[in-house]
């Protein structure tokens, strides 16, 4: 990886508006003050340009609070009512258990200092503890950083001309870009930071490229579990696999175009989007879908396929409300690279392998038991970043080693380690043979029973009377939801404000609900039924599956349209109801 002083220093432009808000000043050695030549500085200006669509974007000292994504969301190309009230998110840290829903009107300035001055508090005593990993590990600390920040400043407003960009999301973009800029020559930077919007922004000089997976086969994967006895250990267990598979390959193709964890734009729902150079893609984009693909059928045969994509980005590309068609050509390559699966290797030796007979497999369930077993009292898993083909499984061989709640003497090989709490809940401190470890925050449905099977969960009573007879039909019930039309809202639903800012900021935004905040309702949906049968201690709904816009329980038919009702419910609130 090269040196990360660039994608540092795009992370950190404006952070000192965080304490400014709050009347404070910035404590001096929070960060690292990489010294960039000018040339360089120059490049991390041009890269924040490109991510904000313009040049006129100026930093406020001023209490102000971010105005909601979706205040800007339209379908069918109706343009929004100029009637339309605007929502305000409270000024606060992520989080899922106490989750800052837009506003009628935004707090006042009294309020908003008061609210900079709390997240400035945590911010603070959070990036002391990190700092040390900057000198042991630039890598590392880029991603602890990243996670932080994430944490942070995710709901701060970045500019009052961009009221619906929060700082971590234009600070995240300008990073992936700065590392798309490394190798564009120095007279060329000069020259466009020179240009006029409409000439930067008119230019097709090709970039960068948006570079995406996306797992083909996840619905007969997950429901060829035929193991009854342990079916909802199975079930768990092979989905999170999924979701482990989904960011091995991710790693690796970061790994693979030498690009720092910031280039990674969005993961979740088993797909993941990079922005990647263009130069840089074209040379290696083939080989790596090689690479993957080889892995992923060593392991899994034609049951599952990475289906990846690579969609052009020219500077004109970032312009205000062009780049939902970047977005939709990725999703097209996808469509093609199913239903064409392998032609990476037309013309390969290899060619015949995917096409040739396969052994029968007899369907093994044991390491999705295992992992379903184990999750039942995880709160935490750690990433190993290991060298490519290690030994273990199809993760090992993509650069991946895992461990679920701390990390423990099977990472100990890792170049360092990165610690996700599944939950608001922060990962005690660990040390590891003095390994560099990350600890952020990465939102995982995990509800699963200790000891109930799918019969069990079936037979929960609706209620139980004083004389502790239960009531009520023994069925199961099962809820599917997601979100409609959301397609269609990442491909026109911005309109003319579509910047790839927003567009991640909107995918963000949803992750952190359905990954995050669904599994804190299901928990309140069980705690009110154990209030009313508090002779079972066992959970009572059992999670799936949520991620992106997804959601898939299963539990006693009686408490699937609660939950429901609640999900949705909530909904209306993140939304404000649009």
């Amino acid at each position: 990886m090269p040196n990360i002083d660039l994608e540092l220093t795009a992370l950190l432009r404006w952070i000192n508006v965080v304490w400014d808000r709050a009347g404070q000043k910035q404590p001096t050695g929070l960060f690292p003050t990489p010294k960039l030549s000018d040339i360089d500085t120059l490049r991390v200006a041009l890269a924040a340009r490109l991510a904000a669509g313009t040049k006129g974007v100026e930093q406020s000292k001023n209490p102000s609070a971010l105005v909601s994504i979706f205040d800007g969301v339209a379908l069918n190309g109706k343009p929004i009512a100029k009637s339309a009230k605007t929502h305000y998110l409270p000024v606060q840290q992520t989080s899922v258990k106490t989750p800052a829903y837009p506003l009628d009107k935004s707090p006042d300035n009294a309020q908003l200092v008061i609210a900079y001055r709390k997240l400035c508090d945590g911010l603070t005593a959070d990036a002391k503890t990190l700092l040390p990993m900057y000198a042991q590990h630039p890598g590392a600390y880029l991603e602890g950083l990243y996670l932080l920040l994430g944490k942070y400043t995710a709901q701060v407003v970045a500019s009052p001309t961009l009221p619906d960009v929060s700082l971590f999301d234009l600070n995240h973009v300008s990073a992936a870009i700065v590392s798309c800029l490394r190798a564009v020559t120095d007279g060329e930077i000069k020259r466009w930071a020179d240009l006029r919007d409409e000439a930067l922004f008119g230019a097709t000089t090709a970039l960068a490229a948006l570079v995406g997976g996306d797992v083909s086969g996840v619905q007969e994967y997950i429901y060829g579990i035929t193991d009854h006895d342990s079916a909802t250990r199975a079930l768990r267990g092979r989905s999170f696999y999924l979701q482990l598979l989904t960011d091995a390959a991710a790693r690796k193709t970061l790994r693979t175009l030498d690009l720092p964890i910031t280039s990674f734009i969005y993961g979740g729902g088993a797909h993941f989007f990079i922005l990647a150079p263009y130069q840089v893609v074209t040379d290696k984009f083939v080989e790596l879908q090689r690479e993957l693909s080889r892995v992923i059928f060593e392991a899994h045969g034609h049951a599952l396929y990475l289906a990846m994509g690579c969609a052009p980005i020219t500077l004109a590309d970032f312009a205000i409300g062009k780049m939902s068609a970047r977005w939709t050509a990725l999703h097209g390559e996808f469509r093609q690279a199913k239903n064409r699966r392998y032609v990476e290797f037309s013309g390969t030796p290899e060619w015949g392998m995917f096409f040739a007979p396969q052994p029968h497999r007899a369907p093994d369930f044991t390491l999705d038991i295992e992992r379903g077993s184990a999750l039942v009292h995880a709160q935490t898993v750690a990433y190993g970043i290991v060298p490519f083909g290690s030994n273990g499984d199809a993760l090992a061989a993509l650069g991946l080693l895992v461990a679920l709640n701390d990390p423990d003497e099977s990472l100990s090989d890792a170049e360092y380690i990165v610690q996700y709490s599944f939950s608001d809940a922060a990962p005690h401190p660990v040390t590891l043979h003095n390994m560099a470890v990350v600890q952020g925050t990465r939102y995982t449905l995990n509800l699963v029973p200790d000891r109930a099977t799918f019969d069990e969960l079936a037979e929960l009573p609706a209620w139980v009377d004083p004389d502790h007879k239960p009531h009520g039909i023994q069925r199961l019930g099962v809820l599917r939801m997601d979100v409609d039309n959301l397609g269609s809202i990442f491909q026109t639903g911005l309109g003319k404000q579509a910047t790839l800012a927003r567009l991640t900021a909107l995918s963000r935004t949803l992750a952190t609900f359905f990954e995050g905040r669904v599994a804190e309702l299901c928990q309140h949906i069980e705690t009110t039924y154990k209030v009313v049968n508090s002779t079972y201690a066992d959970r009572v709904i059992y999670g799936v599956y949520a991620g992106g816009d997804d959601v898939f329980l299963v539990g006693a038919w009686h408490l699937m349209p609660q939950i429901g009702a609640l999900i949705r419910t909530e909904f209306g609130l993140l939304t404000a109801h649009h």
